[in-house]
């Protein structure tokens, strides 16, 4: 078969090639850093630990908390002359104690038992305290904090506090009717987020090597790429404004959630910025290459 008459079949495999490997890149740029969450608790953990400092993430923390020692002090059924000195303690407790640098260690421990308990949920473990709400709420898990709290209130001689058994409840921090969908997809998520990104790179990399006119093709490829991830980012913008929008008085501020989506999408948002680089980095080199070689 001559050179010219095999180039329709080059063109049409090269397209094929091509076009999978860039409808995988937007599957790779979110698929790798969820799954990345999800199976190394420390970069879950280190992820979410600032927002120990988030004066909203705070407070709902505190309510929360106070609520929980409160709920576990009336349960004790004693007299109100014990129980209300008791309960103004527990808030002034709760609030030095969310704080405090207690709070950043027990915040961090909170942390690693959501995710745990959110993956075994997502993983459909049947023995899992979720951290995922039926509802499709994500609940921070503030079993670490109810005790540091406890322990400062047995520091400072309060009555029958040694007695406020562990708590195992979390906090709702967030709540969708979306999130309910994240567990049927958690398989997927673990195998695209796996393989998406080198399968997308090598059948982008076997289809510009296959192509006819290559220049065109790395030259068309790019261009895509960059748009790929200017509307990856112009997405990511317009998905916080939804989670802000859709928090409602029973749920952390907005402002919170808002701190816990941006440290979530920094993980999505540079992937994209360097997919939308390399794509202008292959445009400019295969738009200025030719005009260097033939300079010289």
């Amino acid at each position: 078969m001559s050179t010219s008459s095999s180039r329709p079949a080059r063109r049409v495999i090269a397209s094929l090639l091509i076009l999978l490997g860039l409808v995988l890149v937007p599957v790779g740029v979110v698929g790798a850093p969820v799954r990345t969450l999800l199976t190394d608790a420390d970069a879950f953990v280190d992820t979410f630990a600032p927002l120990a400092g988030e004066p909203a993430v705070q407070e709902a923390v505190a309510d929360g908390v106070a609520g929980s020692l409160t709920g576990a002090i009336d349960a004790l059924a004693l007299p109100s002359a014990v129980t209300d000195p008791l309960r103004q303690l527990i808030a002034d407790q709760v609030g030095d104690a969310v704080a405090s640098d207690a709070f950043t260690r027990a915040w961090r421990q909170s942390l690693r038992l959501t995710h745990a308990q959110l993956v075994a949920t997502l993983s459909g473990d049947p023995g899992s305290a979720l951290a995922l709400t039926d509802a499709g709420g994500i609940e921070l898990q503030i079993g670490p904090i109810v005790a540091e709290v406890r322990e400062r209130l047995v520091a400072n001689g309060a009555p029958f506090a040694e007695r406020i058994p562990d708590v195992d409840r979390g906090v709702l921090l967030y709540e969708n009717d979306d999130l309910g969908r994240l567990a049927p997809a958690y398989d997927l998520v673990m195998m695209l987020g796996a393989w998406a990104p080198w399968l997308a790179a090598a059948l982008i990399l076997a289809g510009v090597a296959v192509a006819a006119r290559r220049r065109r093709a790395i030259i068309g490829t790019g261009v895509t790429l960059v748009v790929i991830g200017v509307a990856l980012c112009a997405a990511l913008a317009l998905a916080r404004g939804r989670v802000t929008s859709a928090i409602d008085d029973t749920v952390v501020a907005s402002t919170a959630a808002g701190a816990a989506y941006d440290a979530l999408a920094a993980w999505i948002l540079w992937p994209a910025v360097a997919v939308a680089a390399a794509g202008a980095v292959a445009v400019a080199a295969a738009a200025i290459g030719p005009r260097i070689r033939r300079s010289r």
